[in-house]
């Protein structure tokens, strides 16, 4: 019933903040420490987002087996600073409608972007 209320214009905010939250992620890893998550990947598609230290990942069989040692820090890292994300390197990010300008304002000041 949710779903059927939403319309167009709440589909492309939606997409709209999704963008901009992979962009500080982005920025942040770049820059933190001179770049030390710099290699962390962000895959996203609609309102879906997912960071993998490392290269992208297309099948599961292409996972390295230490994927979750290489993400803990990142994690950790951002937790430290109030950022709370899926903390399993396995799971992926959802933006919704409540991730607004505000959030991602927010998200900006929390990595002191």
């Amino acid at each position: 019933a949710t779903l059927k209320q939403l319309d167009e214009e709440t589909y492309q905010q939606i997409e709209s903040n999704k963008n901009r939250i992979v962009s500080i992620f982005k920025n942040f890893l770049n820059k933190y420490e001179g770049g030390k998550y710099e290699e962390t990947s962000i895959v996203h598609s609609d309102s879906l987002f997912w960071m993998i230290p490392g290269s992208p990942i297309s099948k599961v069989s292409d996972m390295p087996s230490d994927l979750a040692q290489k993400f803990a820090p990142v994690f950790t890292e951002l937790l430290k600073r109030g950022v709370y994300i899926a903390p399993n390197a396995y799971e992926v990010g959802f933006v919704s409608a409540a991730h607004d300008y505000k959030v991602c304002d927010e998200l900006e000041r929390r990595l002191n972007l």
